[in-house]
């Protein structure tokens, strides 16, 4: 595969994958060229802190979202564990660390109850979660009074306002924090190295060297070795056998057409039951 061939074919799929990423990258770079403090160090602390609750609930929301099913109530939910802790801290007059165990609590609660009718009950999560948007929001009037509570103040407020010097200090920076973003790089780096030489090892195509170190994101490439010039190669691409269901059935059918061995029986025998089984229901 050529530099050039490469490239066009590593942009065009990252434009059809991470669409959402490029939209970001716009956004950002827009915002960048408006205003010339949006890339400053402490407006990107002010978004990640106005924000962070947020990034928390996407987090979840993805499990849920990835394992089909969608959650409605997740805002209500924030306001009840917030007016749970708010009435704790500042109406009671308890320690700040009463007012996150609760929160923690309440929230594991309404978990707890969601789930159940989804998992046990067998009602969808779009109806639970519809209505549990609706009870969580009256619950949460009912535990404020329809009155709003400020400031928590004190350590409550520290926990999303204020700042440390980490496990292993740093002066204006946090050397835990580099440590380990160093091993998630480096974590990385080999998981993909191992990749590529698997692939070369099995006659596979692999991008040039310098498209390997550029790319952010894994190649996906054809099982069957599309891209190569070797025997093996070719004779798996035209080979009917290479069906696509899972490595071990494209390398079997890969080493039987190369030697020559093409009779039904020995294809049958040598290719895995999992592949023939999704080959019959193709």
């Amino acid at each position: 595969m050529t530099a050039l061939a490469g490239l066009r074919e590593m942009a065009s799929r990252n434009l059809r994958q991470s669409g959402i990423v490029v939209a970001f990258v716009a956004i950002v770079v827009l915002f960048a060229v408006l205003n010339q403090n949006f890339l400053s160090p402490g407006n990107l602390t002010n978004i990640i802190l106005q924000y962070s609750y947020i990034l928390i609930l996407a987090i979840g929301m993805l499990m849920i979202i990835v394992a089909g099913h969608i959650d409605l109530s997740v805002g209500s939910v924030v306001a009840l564990t917030g007016a749970v802790s708010a009435v704790l801290v500042i109406r009671n007059g308890l320690p700040w660390w009463v007012g996150v165990l609760a929160a923690l609590g309440v929230g594991l609660l309404v978990g707890v109850w969601q789930g159940f009718w989804v998992a046990y009950v067998g009602i969808p999560g779009f109806i639970v979660t519809l209505a549990g948007m609706l009870l969580f929001r009256g619950l949460t009037y009912e535990v404020l009074n329809n009155v709003s509570l400020s400031p928590f103040g004190g350590a409550y407020y520290d926990i999303a306002n204020g700042f440390q010097n980490g496990l292993l200090g740093g002066y204006g920076y946090d050397v835990f924090t580099l440590v380990i973003f160093g091993i998630a790089v480096v974590g990385y780096a080999v998981s993909q190295w191992r990749a590529r030489r698997g692939k070369i090892a099995y006659k596979q195509s692999v991008e040039s060297m310098p498209l390997f170190v550029v790319r952010s994101s894994p190649s996906p490439r054809s099982s069957c070795g599309s891209g190569t010039s070797s025997p093996r190669a070719a004779a798996c691409r035209t080979s009917s056998s290479c069906w696509p269901c899972s490595s071990s059935c494209t390398r079997s059918s890969c080493r039987r057409r190369s030697s020559g061995v093409t009779s039904t029986r020995s294809a049958a025998t040598s290719t895995p039951r999992s592949c023939r089984a999704s080959r019959s229901v193709a």
